[in-house]
């Protein structure tokens, strides 16, 4: 009698019907679809169904799920079967097919059946040796049943029976899901913390290493160490916008301490795209607490690695408010020298005037930024942001008269009349 087994083309049409439930089934949620190097890994979930697709050199690994579905604590076996429900796992290694089916009948008698290379056979130890083995074996490929495999181990040998299995688990998409379920739920010490940072470092997918090292960011207490070990991770990442993401993430955290702020830094240079590392850069300003020297850095960090001038520029105005440090104003001011577009530099610095109260040495730095410029137009309209206050003071009055001399007639008889308007009203 022929087993009622999974057929050989059933691992392709798995795939077909993975896209398939993903834009035409609602109760179908597509989960994962990754080809990396030689291994193609598919999951479909939806309500009570499962449907998994491993491939790779000498291995093949397909499992069918309608219904509810529970375990043994052992994972020995299934436990039980929702009404009318079915699950099949089929397993092909180095060329040999072994194939479990169980269904469940309305009466909720349990109905399995084992087949080896096609063939039926009696479902007894050298079976029941295999299932032992394949079901922990599905659960690392797919993640399935992650959250509640996850309290089976923390039971059997709390954290480090977890963590053990993470190091197991080749799906990147499954090793995510244990890594997220396990910080979800437990704090982990020192050495715990430090095998789930090195388990991320088999990850090849940016995306799934972001994923990883984010909800470790977001679900652990961290400290300036962790941080540090978190973003050294971080720096296998090849995507910019998944790097910068992470660091999103992490830019609050990136202030604990010295070492955490510089590892922060040192993952931003990573970033090739003016974009990205401005997106970067704006949060970790916002989150920095007000710290002068941090500000002030980071400011030296994008004139040294932006090219855009929009980019640069939006990354000076963000910070424009708090230029009343002197600190951060002579590292912003330098960093607008670094801007070829007299329209930038000129946007940057009269933000910095409209929202900081700057003193006379910063003053005397922003009309040396402003002489540099070539616009006469772009000039005299930083001048005039600077005039009320270059009227208080004699050096100050003296040098916004050198650069409104440079100027065209037009624009130089602008300027000298907003400098004469202050001078009245002192």
């Amino acid at each position: 009698m022929r087993a009622r087994s999974l057929p050989r083309p059933f691992c392709l049409r798995l795939l077909a019907l993975a896209g398939f439930a993903a834009f035409c089934l609602p109760s179908c949620e597509f989960r994962a679809l990754h080809r990396v190097g030689g291994e193609s890994i598919s999951i479909t979930t939806g309500d009570d169904e499962l449907r998994v697709w491993v491939s790779r050199k000498d291995y093949e690994l397909a499992v069918k799920c309608d219904g509810a579905v529970t375990f043994l604590a052992d994972e020995s076996d299934v436990a039980t079967l929702g009404s009318g429900a079915i699950f099949e796992l089929e397993e092909t290694v180095d060329g040999v097919e072994r194939a479990y089916e169980v269904r469940a009948r309305h009466s909720g008698e349990l109905l399995r059946t084992y087949s080896h290379d096609g063939e039926e056979q009696p479902f007894e130890d050298e079976a029941k040796r295999w299932l032992s083995a394949a079901l922990p074996r599905m659960f690392r490929e797919s993640g399935f049943d992650a959250e509640a495999r996850i309290g089976r181990l923390l039971a059997r040998g709390g954290a480090d029976a977890v963590i053990d299995e993470i190091e197991l688990v080749r799906g990147e998409h499954a090793k995510v899901e244990y890594v997220a379920g396990l910080v979800r739920t437990v704090d982990l010490d020192e050495a715990q913390f430090g095998r789930v940072v090195a388990s991320t470092q088999s990850f090849d997918s940016d995306y799934e290493l972001r994923r990883a090292l984010g909800a470790v960011f977001v679900h652990e207490a961290i400290d300036g160490a962790r941080t540090k070990q978190l973003l050294d991770a971080a720096k296998r990442i090849d995507s910019d916008y998944e790097l910068a993401e992470l660091l999103i993430d992490a830019a609050e955290l990136a202030g604990a301490d010295a070492a955490a702020a510089r590892a922060w830094d040192e993952a931003a240079t990573l970033l090739e795209s003016d974009y990205e590392l401005r997106r970067a850069l704006e949060a970790a300003l916002a989150r920095d607490g007000g710290d002068a020297g941090s500000g002030a850095r980071r400011i030296t960090l994008a004139a040294e690695r932006i090219d855009s001038d929009y980019e640069l520029g939006t990354v000076l105005k963000s910070v424009a408010r708090r230029g009343g440090s002197p600190e951060l104003a002579t590292a912003y001011v330098a960093a607008c020298r670094s801007l070829d577009s007299d329209y930038e530099r000129r946007n940057a610095l009269v933000a910095l005037l409209d929202a900081a109260k700057l003193d006379c040495e910063r003053l005397a730095a922003v009309l040396a930024a402003t002489a540099e410029m070539d616009s006469d137009y772009e000039k005299q309209l930083v001048l005039a942001a600077t005039a009320d206050r270059a009227a208080k003071d004699p050096e100050l009055e003296r040098t916004y008269r050198e650069v409104a001399r440079a100027l065209g007639d037009y624009e130089r008889g602008k300027a000298l009349a907003a400098l004469d308007d202050a001078m009245r009203r002192r």
